[in-house]
């Protein structure tokens, strides 16, 4: 019977050393989905290459509070149907929007440009939980085999496609 909370002393701390399993690297998204992609916009530090790391960067998260654009009274007035606005946000590594700018050609008329204001107006106020640089490194002092674990905030840039639509005579936006 003394053996057990040996025992159990041991798997304790084989289960606090061992390493945590790494997720496998996503499929890159295909350009035409829409999907959210995420991009570190600061290098690594400099001298990193030559230390043995395990590394991974969390995902910017948007907050539940971000409102979609509303699809603007003038442009159902003036006869707009709907249209698509492609933009790439900038998040800040204190999470906060540090800029935006629209993706691919912006389609001509009056139309777009009232839909693309209203994209840049609403997405100007959106917050995120910041994305993270997430290093594990080798503990400093050599005494302890036991890695350490780095968290930096860093900037990223996140794409989002907004679809304007008339559906049963009412104006929705949709966003992927």
């Amino acid at each position: 019977m003394r053996r057990l909370p040996w025992l159990a002393a041991v798997a304790g701390l084989a289960a606090c050393t061992s390493r945590p399993p790494q997720p496998a690297p996503p499929a890159p998204p295909d350009p035409r989905s829409g999907e959210t992609r995420v991009r570190s916009l600061s290098p690594p530090p400099a001298g990193e290459a030559t230390i043995e790391t395990a590394e991974s960067i969390t995902p910017a998260y948007a907050s539940a509070d971000n409102a979609l654009p509303e699809f603007p009274r003038y442009a159902l007035d003036a006869g707009c149907s709907g249209g698509v606005v492609t933009v790439r946000l900038f998040v800040g590594a204190d999470g906060n929007v540090t800029g935006s700018e629209e993706l691919g050609p912006p389609p001509g008329g009056r139309c777009h440009a009232a839909l693309s204001g209203a994209v840049h107006a609403a997405v100007g106020h959106w917050r995120f939980a910041p994305a993270f640089r997430v290093r594990q490194v080798p503990a400093g002092d050599g005494s302890s085999r036991l890695p350490r674990w780095e968290q930096t905030p860093i900037p990223v840039y996140l794409d989002f496609e907004f679809t304007f639509l008339v559906r049963d005579g009412r104006p929705a936006v949709e966003v992927r």
